[in-house]
């Protein structure tokens, strides 16, 4: 599931099931490669991440904290949203990203129940500084599919995503797909999958193995380390990252 970072911190949250559950999660990375460009970049990521759900219904919102390192790239597709739209003045610039909201609901089966699914929007407001944001909307749909198997957790998602032109940019809206399985070990719960992404730029997608662990730390606190692997030309060679989750829950 391509949001991979939401997914670690609803791993965090206590395993009963409450009328409704809150948290609030640290998530820091560190990635580098070349984004689809020619300058190699380097970009650290400081994000807090704030989830409800409510039954059925999941709200998340997302603020970034970011610091790139390139030389010439004019804008950078990142996560599956484009920033950057004034990268290029200086090698390196630090700066609020762009405000994600996102928006999922679990969807009924029917008869079919060892199966669950999600339908998931997302919405990027042009809330970051000027040179961390293309200053219009983005946003996304995705579809995502499961199906529990004792401690093995096999998935599959496919998504939509839209970009809004710039005076400078003309951005393709593209396809994102991701499969792979969550696995739980006693109080860990590990997952690995393979993600793929459509550029928005005129060039290479990006193709990533991603890897997780996240278990409890102490009552009410969740961990999760991380990391992808890109094997593509527009994947970053590799990122890791690290998430502190505080949850609550409401009965």
């Amino acid at each position: 599931m391509r949001n991979s970072l939401l997914l670690l911190a609803a791993a965090a949250l206590p395993a009963a099931a409450p009328a409704a559950t809150y948290s609030v999660s640290n998530v820091g990375s560190l990635s580098s490669g070349r984004y689809g460009g020619t300058d190699q970049t380097r970009v650290e990521t400081s994000s807090i991440s704030l989830r409800s759900q409510v039954r059925d219904w999941e709200f998340g919102i997302v603020l970034p904290y970011l610091s790139i390192e390139n030389q010439s790239s004019a804008a950078l597709s990142l996560g599956g949203a484009v920033i950057g739209s004034g990268l290029g003045t200086r090698r390196r610039q630090s700066g609020y990203g762009d405000m994600t909201l996102r928006l999922a609901r679990q969807v009924p089966l029917g008869e079919i129940a060892s199966f669950q699914a999600r339908i998931a929007g997302q919405i990027k407001l042009p809330t970051g500084a000027r040179t961390m944001t293309t200053g219009k909307l983005d946003g996304g749909l995705t579809f995502e599919l499961s199906r529990q198997m004792g401690r093995v957790t096999p998935f599959v998602s496919a998504g939509y995503r839209t970009f809004g032109d710039t005076r400078l940019l003309r951005l393709r809206d593209g396809w994102a797909t991701s499969a792979g399985m969550m696995m739980t070990l006693g109080k860990v719960s590990l997952i690995a999958s393979h993600e793929t992404a459509q550029s928005p730029f005129a060039g290479p997608g990006s193709r990533e193995l991603f890897a997780a662990a996240s278990g409890p730390l102490a009552p009410g606190w969740g961990w999760s380390l991380f990391g992808t692997k890109g094997y593509s030309a527009g994947a970053p060679k590799m990122m890791i990252g690290t998430s502190l989750t505080r949850s609550f829950a409401a009965r």
